[in-house]
C-alpha cells in the first residue's frame, strides 16, 4: 500500500552534500537566538508539499516560503528539527537564485541559512528540499502499524511542526499556508477490501490513540 499526500502545514542526500546538517553542530560566534527569531525575516506565506509513504521510514518534502528582508542579510535564522536538507536556495525578486547551507544549530530544531553574498532588502522565497524520518514518541509525523499495516499521524503541538517541515515555527509570525502544486490530494490504496480494512483501521487508531495524545498536552 501506498499513498502521497500533499498536505498543509511543511532526495536521500550524500554524505558530503555542504547543504546537509543531519546533527547540531557548534553555535557559530554564539549568535543563535535562544527566543523568537530575529526580525530582519520575516515570513509572509508558505506552499508546502509533503509525500508520505506510511510503509517506508522516511518521508519527503519541499517547502517554498514567501519572505520580506528589511536588511542586506548573509544569513537566516529559521526552524527545523532532525530534517536532512538537499537543497535550499533564496530566489530574489530579480529570479537570480542564491545557494545556501543549511544547519540546525540547537537540538530543539534552532537552524541557520547561511549566504556566500548578502541577500538585498525586498521580497524574495526561500526554496528549501528535504526529506526526514518519522519520529517514534507521538510528535510531528510518526508511523504506527496495526495487522501488519503502517499508518501515519501528526502532532504538531506546541512547537513540532518543525521536525515535519523547515519554517519560521513561532506563532506571531501567523503565516499562512497552502498546498504545494495544487488543491489535490490522491491516494492509492488497492481493492475495495482493503480499502475499507484501512479505513476501519484508521478510526479504532484513532480511537486508541486520542487518550494518549491528550494526556501529552495536558502536561
Amino acid at each position: 500500500m501506498t499513498a502521497l499526500l500533499a498536505a498543509l502545514c511543511a532526495c536521500a542526500p550524500g554524505e558530503n552534500d555542504p547543504n546537509t546538517a543531519t546533527d547540531s553542530v557548534t553555535d557559530p560566534a554564539g549568535a543563535a537566538p535562544e527566543g523568537p527569531l530575529p526580525r530582519d525575516v520575516i515570513p509572509q506565506a508558505c506552499r508546502l508539499r509533503l509525500e508520505i509513504l506510511p510503509e517506508e521510514p522516511v518521508f519527503a518534502g519541499r517547502v517554498e516560503i514567501a519572505i520580506s528582508v528589511s536588511q542586506a542579510v548573509d544569513r537566516m535564522w529559521l526552524h527545523g528539527r532532525d530534517l536532512d536538507v538537499s537543497t535550499a536556495e533564496i530566489v530574489l525578486s530579480t529570479g537570480e537564485r542564491i545557494p545556501g547551507v543549511y544547519r540546525q544549530i540547537h537540538a530543539d530544531g534552532v537552524s541557520l541559512l547561511e549566504f556566500p553574498r548578502e541577500v538585498p532588502p525586498g521580497q524574495a522565497r526561500l526554496e528549501i528540499d528535504y526529506t526526514g524520518r518519522f519520529a517514534d514518541d507521538l510528535t510531528g509525523l510518526f508511523r504506527t502499524q496495526s495487522d501488519g499495516m503502517s499508518y501515519v499521524f501528526s502532532d504538531f503541538q506546541p512547537i513540532q511542526a518543525r521536525r515535519a517541515f523547515p519554517g519560521f515555527d513561532e506563532p506571531a509570525f501567523k503565516t499562512t499556508f497552502e498546498k504545494l502544486g495544487g488543491t489535490w490530494e490522491s491516494v492509492s490504496y488497492g481493492d475495495r477490501e482493503v480499502c475499507t480494512k484501512y479505513a476501519l483501521a484508521m478510526i479504532d487508531m484513532a480511537k486508541r490513540y486520542r487518550p494518549l495524545l491528550t494526556a501529552k498536552k495536558k502536561k
